[in-house]
Parts: C-alpha cells; structure tokens; sequence
C-alpha cells in the first residue's frame, strides 16, 4: 500500500516537471508583452533566452507611452504553477526622471503565490534604500515600506514627504489604481 502511495506522488512530481520543462515560456512572454502594450507599456530590444525551468531576458528597454523609462540589465521568470517569481537586476531609469527618483535599481523581486492569489509582494534595493511591498489585485491597492538610504533622504526628501512615517521607522507609500 505504501509502496503505491510512493509511487503514485513520485508520478506526479515527475508530471509537474515535464509539464514546466516543456511548459512555452517564451508564449506566455509575449502573451504578457500584448497584455502590457494595451496599457501603453512596451518592452523592446530584449534578448530572449528560454531556460529549463525559466525565461531569461537581457537588455530590455522599458517604454512607456512611447518614451523610454528605463533599462533593465537582467530578467529571470520562473513560472513555477504554484510558486511563480520574477527576479529583475540593474534598472536604470532614465536620467529626465533623476529629479523626481533615485535612478538605479540594483535588485527588484516579484513573487506570485496560488495559495495567495490576490496578492503580489515584492522586495527592492537601490539608491533609494530597501523596500518591501504586496499589490492587492482584488481591491487594486498597491502598499510599499521604504527604509531610505541617506542619499534619499538627502536628494529626494520632497518624495519622502509625500508618504507616511511608519512606527517602525521609514516610510509608507499606498496607492489605489
């Protein structure tokens, strides 16, 4: 009995394996790419590389309403069905935004949960400090605590300004959409 019982969770592990081995990642790339297009986000000039078990993208330019944002160095999704995440490392804003942010992102980390379906949590650092975050897809609420760094705090305190202090310390952004 027991031996079936082993057998039969050793089939499904296999079967969740080849299923995202052979799962086409690169389709589901550009699915997201035609989803983010409708609200004028385009990502270009991209390298695609599909990977066993992720999608790795390199050098992309992140446009929005036609005019380039930014520059991501380094992507790497992992759709994973019950645990998916996207690693995202060296975004540059562009330099006409350096008045309003600080300009470099070195880590942005995204993770999706089917166990949590209505969020999305996130953890960032940069010249900006560390942040952590969740989107609530449900009630559209996106919640983001900031530990600035002494350079945003210096340069930006007018950002700063804009968002709560937390008991903890640092600062609270929240946002509708």
């Amino acid at each position: 009995m027991v031996g079936k019982a082993a057998r039969g969770i050793l089939y499904m592990v296999l079967f969740a394996a080849a299923l995202l081995f052979f799962l086409p990642k690169s389709s589901l790339y550009y699915a997201l790419e035609h989803a983010l297009e409708k609200q004028h986000i385009v990502i270009g000039d991209e390298a695609l590389r599909e990977k066993a078990f992720a999608l790795e993208l390199d050098h992309a330019d992140i446009y929005v309403e036609g005019v380039r944002a930014a520059k991501v160095m380094h992507t790497e999704i992992r759709p994973w069905l019950l645990y998916n995440s996207v690693e995202i490392r060296g975004v540059r804003l562009e330099s006409m935004l350096k008045e309003f942010l600080p300009t470099r992102v070195e880590r942005l980390d995204v993770e999706y949960a089917l166990w949590d379906p209505l969020h999305l949590r996130f953890f960032a650092y940069g010249d900006f400090g560390k942040a952590t975050g969740s989107v609530d897809l449900l009630k559209r609420h996106l919640e983001v605590s900031v530990q600035p760094s002494k350079s945003m705090r210096l340069h930006y305190a007018a950002v700063l300004g804009r968002m709560r202090k937390a008991k903890e310390g640092g600062f609270v952004y929240e946002q509708s959409f």
